[in-house]
């Protein structure tokens, strides 16, 4: 069966929800686990899900996420980019 639209961004929505929960746990981990997630949004349009992402990073900015993101590589991370480097990283 075919998941629908709304089955997926559901489950997007879960990941993030999970990744939040995580946070107070293990904080490091849980942003790394957003940026992978963010990354997988960009072919979606689920703009709240990656907003979030992008406030969360902007609330916690950390040198060693900015090294995450060069060492993966993926091509869309300018917006996150952005917000690491305006927090002097």
């Amino acid at each position: 069966m075919k998941e629908t639209k709304v089955q997926y961004y559901n489950q997007f929505k879960k990941t993030l929800e999970d990744c939040e929960s995580e946070f107070l746990i293990n904080e490091e981990s849980s942003l790394f686990k957003m940026l992978d997630l963010y990354e997988k949004l960009h072919e979606t349009n689920y703009h709240d899900l990656s907003d979030s992402i992008e406030l969360w990073i902007s609330e916690y900015p950390k040198k060693t996420l900015l090294e995450y993101i060069r060492l993966k590589q993926y091509p869309n991370y300018v917006r996150i980019i952005e917000i690491l480097e305006n927090n002097n990283l």
